[in-house]
């Protein structure tokens, strides 16, 4: 089955036509495919209707400010308004700005991580992505950038699992230190002192998998730490 004929249905069809058509100026066709074009409507239905589904209050309201702003600024309804009027509309003015306010603290009474945190997070050694999530674990992608390497640390209340997906990995792991090449994985436990090094000259691409009763970013202690980091045990 064609996974973009199977929606899930969350949003009424207007709304779905309403986010259609912000997804398409934000992300517009070039060249290349756009928002549109790659189903990005639909997997954020998938979304909706999964883990973010305590959200989707928060999408219908701002779905229908977006079509009563067009309609208070150009008398018509967002999806019939021209390309250069929909940017109007999603530019935010001075006066509504305080609305970004509203959106973080729902956001944050969801229970939201996002309030935070984006999904991708930067760190000196490269970035972090967020994939999934849910009771007792959660997912990531870790890009460690050539040269970098995260703090010699470890974590009270979860464990890990790191897949090498491309790049070499040198793992420190309790008194271990050894290397990981694509398809390769390894085990961390519970309370274990750990490492990730990218001595190579391209990108190294982690997929981690934590597991455990708690899962926040401050279970963490750091006893090296090459870019001095607070927090780390001297």
């Amino acid at each position: 089955m064609d996974s973009k004929n199977s929606s899930p249905n969350v949003l009424t069809t207007d709304e779905t036509k309403i986010l259609a058509a912000i997804a398409d100026r934000i992300f517009p066709k070039t060249d290349t495919p756009g928002a549109v074009e790659i189903g990005a409507v639909h997997y954020i239905e998938i979304a909706l209707a999964g883990d973010y589904a305590p959200l989707v209050p928060l999408y219908r309201q701002g779905l229908r400010m977006v079509n009563r702003f067009a309609q208070e600024k150009f008398g018509r309804v967002f999806c019939q308004l021209t390309e250069a009027q929909k940017d109007a509309v999603l530019v935010a003015s001075r006066d509504r700005v305080q609305n970004v306010k509203t959106l973080v603290t729902r956001l944050k009474d969801s229970g939201r991580s996002e309030h935070a945190l984006h999904r991708e997070v930067f760190r000196p050694w490269g970035s972090y992505d967020s994939l999934d999530q849910g009771d007792r674990f959660q997912v990531k992608r870790l890009v460690v950038h050539p040269g970098g390497m995260l703090s010699l640390q470890l974590h009270h209340h979860r464990a890990e699992h790191w897949i090498v997906v491309s790049g070499t990995a040198r793992i420190t792991r309790g008194e271990a230190v050894f290397e990981l090449r694509e398809n390769e994985s390894t085990y961390i436990p519970v309370g274990t002192r750990h490492r990730i090094e990218n001595r190579g000259t391209v990108p190294l691409h982690v997929i981690e998998v934590q597991s455990g009763g708690y899962l926040g970013e401050d279970d963490i202690v750091r006893f090296d730490d090459q870019y001095g980091r607070e927090g780390t045990k001297r």
